[in-house]
């Protein structure tokens, strides 16, 4: 339990990122210049499927920015997931691949 503390943000972004490479999504570093407050990485799946992660180190949560940005997303449609652990990340790419 307490190696699980000591993962790093990136480590959890890179495992779930190549999960979901690894069950055909395209995986992307989602970057909007002139908006800090954006999702890390940009999920494309078949069908015009679309999701977002925001990654953290376990335990952490999103800042205020971060939130009110996940808010508007969702207001319009969007799926936006805040994961801070590789098994969480790995259940939300599942949820979107079925």
């Amino acid at each position: 339990m307490e190696a699980h503390h000591k993962l790093k943000e990136s480590t959890i972004e890179r495992k779930v990122c190549d999960y979901a490479a690894n069950n055909g999504w395209l995986v992307y570093k989602f970057v909007s210049p002139g908006q800090k407050f954006v999702p890390d990485r940009i999920f494309l799946g078949d069908g015009g499927r679309t999701f977002f992660i925001e990654f953290k180190a376990p335990g952490k949560k999103p800042n205020g920015g971060q939130l009110l940005m996940h808010e508007k997303m969702r207001a319009r449609g969007h799926t936006v997931y805040v994961i801070d652990n590789i098994g969480k990340g790995f259940d939300a790419v599942d949820k979107e691949t079925l």
